[in-house]
C-alpha cells in the first residue's frame, strides 16, 4: 500500500524528485523537452545522460547563461553600430582604429558610451567647420553647386541654400530641353 505524507498527496519517493529536478533543469537552460535537453547536451559535448549530479548540471547552466550573454552582447552590439551610423563589424572596428580606440567587439556600456559620445563630438566638429568654410569662402561654394560637385543638401548657410535650390531648377529645365531637343530631331522639319 502507498505511503500517505502529510499533505495527503501519494509520496513519490527520490525518483519523483529527481524528476522535477530535471523538469526544472531543462526550464532553467530555456528548452522545453527531455529530448531538446538530450540534443542540445551533445551538442555542447556534454553526455546526454539524464541522471547528472549537481556540478554536471552546474557547468551546463553556465555554458547556457553565457550562450544567452553572447547573444545578448551581439544584439548590443549592432544597436550600438547603427547608433554610430556604420554599416557592419568591420566597419566599426575600422573607425576604432582610426580614432584610436580598442577594435575589439566586446565593450562595456561604459566604452560604448564615450563611443557614442566621440561621433557626436566629431560630427558636430565637422558641421562647424563645414559652417565656417561656408561663411568664409562662399564663392568656392557656390562654384561646387553650379559645377554640380555638392547637391547642397549640407549646406547650413539659408543664402547658400537658395543658390543651390536654384541651380537645381536650372539643372532639371536643361535636361528636359535636352531631352526635347533630341526627340525632336527625327522628325522632319514642317518649315520650308
Amino acid at each position: 500500500m502507498a505511503r500517505k505524507t502529510k499533505s495527503g498527496g501519494r509520496h513519490r519517493g527520490a525518483s519523483g524528485k529527481v524528476n522535477a529536478d530535471l523538469g526544472t533543469h531543462i526550464s532553467s537552460l530555456g528548452l522545453k523537452s527531455v529530448s531538446d535537453y538530450k540534443s542540445w547536451c551533445r551538442e555542447h559535448g556534454f553526455t546526454g545522460a539524464l541522471n547528472k549530479d549537481w556540478q554536471d548540471r552546474r557547468k551546463e547552466r553556465a555554458l547556457a547563461d553565457k550562450e544567452r550573454d553572447a547573444e545578448s552582447s551581439t544584439a548590443g552590439m549592432n544597436l550600438h553600430i547603427e547608433k554610430l551610423g556604420l554599416g557592419n563589424e568591420s566597419d566599426y572596428q575600422a573607425w576604432c582604429k582610426q580614432h584610436r580606440l580598442s577594435d575589439s567587439l566586446n565593450k562595456s556600456d561604459g566604452q560604448r558610451k564615450k563611443e557614442l559620445d566621440l561621433a557626436e563630438r566629431l560630427t558636430g566638429e565637422s558641421v562647424l567647420a563645414r559652417m565656417k568654410h561656408e561663411r568664409r569662402r562662399p564663392d568656392e561654394t557656390i562654384r561646387a553647386i553650379s559645377e554640380g560637385k555638392t547637391d547642397g543638401s549640407h549646406l547650413r548657410q539659408p543664402f547658400l541654400e537658395k543658390i543651390a535650390t536654384v541651380f537645381g531648377v536650372l539643372s532639371i529645365q536643361t535636361e528636359n530641353l535636352t531631352s526635347c531637343g533630341e526627340r525632336l530631331e527625327g522628325y522632319p522639319s514642317s518649315v520650308s
